[in-house]
């Protein structure tokens, strides 16, 4: 091995030809981008690079060692971060890296192994898969003009982006289909196989939907808080399924309404914006009550997503006759 690549951990792995490793500088000129990997986007690389130098750490990124060059599989973004510093900054550092050695596996089946062998965590799995769409999408959140544009790397997304593709896949589960405990505790590998299923059947709106939680989510409970918890993204997606006639439109377009009809004495419908009765106000009331210590929402964001469906269900429809409403969780219990 190289004098240059220095062995951290775990050592490498006869079977696998995998180890963790440190790249130093000296050993850069080495890194090849294959041609399924992104060009990078330099807005993106000043963004890590300054996070970087101010003490962030990123996750590994992925190598493969082949005719002595370093093959990128993933974490371009992250190399360029590293040169970008030096070449502008003089701020060097070793890069961390997940490195499969030549002969010893197939490159295509670097992302199998590097979660059977290494444990790595969803985030770094979806991060890694790059024949999956929905994880392209989930990835692509994270750039220059994505909904978590902000955020350095997928692991800091307010919600982990497992949790994304199962909230996806909520939303487009009806009647018998949608049963959380199952949807909850799907493993990463068949949370991602059964998305892009569900994208390839139902087209577009199967990904526009998960935005559009998001957005809702933003909206109604801001950008941070306990709202964002598993449990809790799970449990609101599983409340609109759930009350579907109510939250998506004929085309299977999620929208929660700002304005509410009202009818006249000569029977004419008028539509009017409401921020305290229209749906999106009843929803937004329950802002406070994620973070009040103590109350059921704040309890169960991190234990249970059909008791959040519920609370925020008898919320919703604390002005309605139970027989007319059109979920009754309490029957599900």
């Amino acid at each position: 091995m190289n004098e240059h690549i220095t062995t951290i951990g775990r050592p490498v792995d006869p079977q696998t030809g995998v180890s963790l490793v440190h790249i130093h500088r000296d050993q850069w000129y080495l890194f090849r981008w294959p041609d399924y990997q992104r060009t990078p986007n330099m807005t993106r690389v000043k963004v890590i690079a300054k996070g970087i130098r101010d003490g962030y750490e990123p996750g590994p990124v992925t190598l493969y060692e082949q005719n002595g060059n370093l093959n990128i599989v993933d974490g371009g973004h992250r190399v360029k971060a590293y040169m970008h510093n030096m070449e502008k900054f003089s701020h060097i550092a070793p890069i961390l890296a997940i490195l499969y050695r030549e002969n010893a596996i197939e490159q295509n089946a670097a992302f199998i192994l590097e979660n059977t062998k290494l444990r790595m965590n969803p985030s770094n799995i979806i991060r890694a898969d790059h024949k999956s769409k929905c994880c392209g999408l989930i990835r692509a959140m994270g750039d220059p003009g994505g909904i978590f544009q902000e955020y350095i790397d997928l692991e800091n997304y307010p919600t982990r982006p497992l949790t994304l593709i199962k909230a996806g896949i909520v939303l487009t589960m009806r009647d018998e289909e949608l049963e959380i405990n199952n949807q909850a505790y799907l493993s990463v590998a068949n949370a991602v196989k059964l998305y892009d299923e569900v994208m390839t059947r139902k087209g577009d709106a199967a990904w526009t939907n998960l935005v559009k939680l998001v957005e809702a989510i933003q909206a109604l409970w801001g950008e941070t808080g306990r709202h964002w918890l598993n449990f809790g993204v799970l449990g609101f997606a599983f409340f609109l399924s759930k009350n579907a006639p109510r939250f998506f439109n004929k085309r299977g377009e999620l929208e929660i309404k700002s304005t509410r009809l009202s009818v006249s004495e000569k029977r004419r419908a008028r539509e009017f914006q409401d921020s305290v009765n229209s749906d999106f106000g009843k929803l937004a009331a329950l802002r406070e009550r994620w973070e009040e210590r103590g109350d059921q929402l704040w309890i169960e964001a991190s234990r249970n997503p059909l008791r959040i469906a519920g609370q925020i269900n008898t919320h919703f429809w604390k002005n309605k006759p139970v027989s007319q409403r059109i979920w009754r969780p309490e029957l599900s219990w």
